[in-house]
């Protein structure tokens, strides 16, 4: 049951799902903008304290989040142990250990995470820069951390750099290296080509329906009426869509990454079976397993929800998981620690809902 849970993401329903909880998470995260502490009101610099403030507390439990699933999965482990099919004949390494430490942080429960941190430094990198530009501060200037020598830069992209260099990179990078070094890549591309098209389709869908929203909305916004105050709220949650700056590049580049994970996943599945000593049929059904799992949709009649939630209802439980961690951590079953990362993301995800309410309050 756990595993199922670990993995379901990877079902083309929840790539899809995920995506769009992702999109709504950028878009609603606009919503309203970001208030001006402007000098000389204690109001409008309450209101920009507590907005960062909610960032903050995003992006911790979000990290907290990451935490508890990676612990989730180190306990599960443990507690399969036995079950676990060998690497080949008379091997140590469990085949789902190794697939784990080949693909961990690429895994869509575990990118996502990641993913969402980074856009929280974004956001909260956009907020001091209100900040700055209220009271009319030149923005200073930094350095990449692997420059020795050349050109400043602002130091807001300066830090965002220097995030996704330290934060990002090392993680999602030794993975690629794997991925590439131990030739998974070659089974990616010849067994996971309908995949590909799948996910490709997917984002080429959902691209243009933002993009024809932030049209829609940028000149709907100015006409008066209701519909005026929708296309303003439209266009608040769609702009970065049709922008040519950073962050607009790095969102992109994000939502690209999610979407190519279970490529990787799938590939490196696909090749520790290969490097096993499988012979071709049980490669073969490995493939057809591959296959089968992603579009479980279609055989089974019935969905699997996202990792990945926005249901609020999951925060009311969330006290007593986090007491229970605290308490002792060694004691707590991988089902439970797995709850008490699902309930972080929720809250999360409500605290994005009460951002804009604190924007319209300036």
């Amino acid at each position: 049951k756990m595993l199922r849970v670990f993995v379901r993401d990877l079902r083309i329903e929840n790539q899809l799902l995920t995506l769009g909880s992702l999109t709504a998470t950028v878009a609603i995260a606009q919503l309203g903008g970001i208030p001006t502490p402007k000098l000389g009101s204690t109001l409008a610099l309450a209101t920009w304290s507590v907005w960062m403030v909610s960032v903050a507390f995003q992006f911790c439990s979000t990290l907290l989040a990451l935490v508890m699933a990676c612990e989730s999965y180190t306990v599960f482990a443990a507690e399969s142990r036995e079950c676990m099919v060998p690497l080949a004949a008379g091997s140590d390494f469990a085949r789902l250990n190794v697939i784990a430490a080949l693909t961990f942080f690429v895994q869509p429960l575990f990118l996502v995470k990641l993913l969402l941190m980074f856009f929280y430094v974004a956001v909260a990198i956009e907020g001091v820069k209100v900040f700055a530009r209220a009271r009319a501060w030149d923005w200073a200037m930094g350095k990449n951390v692997l420059s020795v020598t050349g050109d400043r830069v602002p130091i807001d992209s300066a830090i965002l750099l220097n995030y996704l260099l330290c934060a990002i990179v090392p993680p999602v990078g030794y993975t690629l290296l794997a991925w590439i070094l131990s030739g998974s890549f070659v089974f990616t591309l010849a067994c996971t080509f309908l995949l590909e098209a799948c996910v490709l389709a997917a984002a080429g869908v959902v691209g243009l329906v933002l993009y024809l929203l932030s049209k829609w909305s940028d000149g709907a916004k100015d006409e008066g009426g209701v519909l005026a105050k929708v296309a303003a709220a439209v266009h608040d949650m769609t702009w970065w869509v049709g922008g040519n700056g950073n962050f607009t590049t790095l969102i992109f580049l994000a939502l690209q990454t999610y979407l190519l994970s279970p490529l990787v996943v799938f590939g490196t599945w696909a090749s520790v079976s290969a490097y096993g000593g499988e012979g071709p049929r049980e490669f073969m059904a490995t493939v057809a397993l591959v296959y089968e799992y992603t579009f479980a949709i279609a055989s089974e009649l019935g969905w699997s929800p996202p990792s990945l939630t926005l249901d609020p209802s999951l925060v009311v439980g969330l006290p007593e998981v986090l007491g229970d961690y605290l308490a002792g951590l060694g004691d707590m079953p991988s089902a439970d620690l797995f709850a008490g990362s699902q309930a972080l993301d929720a809250l999360a995800s409500v605290i994005a809902f009460f951002k804009p309410l604190v924007c319209w309050l300036n």
